[in-house]
């Protein structure tokens, strides 16, 4: 099919274009653990969770977002939005981890903030440390120059499919988080 449209693809195609993120998802994940977190103390999943929180601190990325104001608190809901295997048992888990080896602090949200956020009173928040945010530094720029190193690994011609896989996968979050 040449020029496709949504009303011209197939149940087929729709599920081959879907399907092919989670495969390459899982095909990244072995490159990210070899090559990324590899030695670096912590597991992909602790990597997920410490790697946010450095962003929402240090980067003041979006996603997760830290609660405004706090100098860089994320709340445990928020930040179960974020990762990947995202149950409240698995982050709470994870973050009890991280707070052992002293790369977060977590604390519960204060009443204003409760208020604010319009969430429950007894809602906890992590932040990550000066420890942490060097550690979560560490492995996002680690991940940047594996990432970099994988874009010149395709041909120069898929450069530009490259650019709109990135326009389209965030096209395709906002819809799925926003119903756009």
């Amino acid at each position: 099919m040449k020029n496709p449209t949504v009303d011209s693809i197939t149940e087929t195609d729709a599920a081959s274009i879907i399907g092919s993120i989670f495969r390459v998802r899982r095909d990244l994940v072995k490159i990210v653990k070899e090559h990324v977190i590899d030695r670096s103390g912590v597991t992909l999943e602790h990597a997920d969770v410490l790697v946010d929180l450095y962003g929402a601190k240090e980067r003041h990325w979006p996603d997760p977002p830290a609660i405004e104001g706090s100098g860089g608190w994320v709340t445990f809901s928020a930040l179960q939005k974020s990762v990947v295997n995202n149950t409240p048992e698995l982050v709470t888990r994870r973050l009890r981890d991280l707070k052992e080896k002293g790369y977060v602090e977590i604390a519960r949200v204060t009443k204003a903030e409760a208020k604010k956020l319009g969430i429950d009173a007894k809602s906890k928040k992590a932040m990550v440390t000066p420890m942490g945010a060097e550690k979560g530094r560490e492995i996002h720029e680690k991940y940047g120059r594996v990432s970099l190193q994988l874009l010149h690994r395709l041909p120069r011609e898929n450069f530009q499919d490259a650019m709109k896989a990135k326009d389209f996968n965030e096209a395709l979050m906002a819809a799925l988080r926003f119903g756009a």
